[in-house]
């Protein structure tokens, strides 16, 4: 019975792998990122409206805002996202846009900010601003940020 209870605990062992062995090196499990990234796109003109948004991450796009009345002045984004340490890139492009609610191809100034807010084991370990920029968009442009991500 003891050899038995021996071959089959040999086995197991053989089984698993002997992953717990001292010799083989353990793959240290480092816990996953989170990120919020939040802003807001808004026309800087009276009669320019922001009817429609897109939020990038990395280049994948992560929010997609359309404006629920006739005009918006702005236009709030928001994403949740997994993500790795290091240099990332937020864009937000203006898909569409209306003069005095007519569509409008032209370009006129947009106005983004926002935060990114990584979470590492459910709490915040570091805030990124992503300051004010104004620009000249036209639509299809982008407003783009260069991030580190290092909590």
């Amino acid at each position: 019975m003891r050899h038995f209870i021996r071959i089959a605990a040999i086995g197991s062992l053989a089984l698993a792998g002997c992953r717990d062995s001292p010799t083989e090196p353990s793959s240290p499990m480092s816990p996953e990122l989170t990120i919020t990234i939040s802003g807001t796109l808004a026309a800087t003109a009276n009669l320019v409206s922001a009817n429609e948004a897109a939020l990038f991450f990395d280049g994948t796009e992560v929010a997609h805002q359309t404006c629920r009345t006739i005009a918006c002045q702005s236009l709030d984004l928001l994403a949740n996202k997994s993500s790795s340490r290091g240099s990332h890139t937020v864009e937000v492009q203006l898909i569409r846009q209306s003069l005095d609610l007519l569509p409008f191809s032209g370009s006129s100034n947009f106005g983004f900010s926002g935060t990114v807010t990584v979470y590492k084991a459910g709490s915040v370990a570091q805030r990124i601003p992503l300051v004010q920029q104004t620009r000249s968009l036209s639509q299809g442009d982008k407003i783009n940020y260069q991030i580190s991500v290092n909590p």
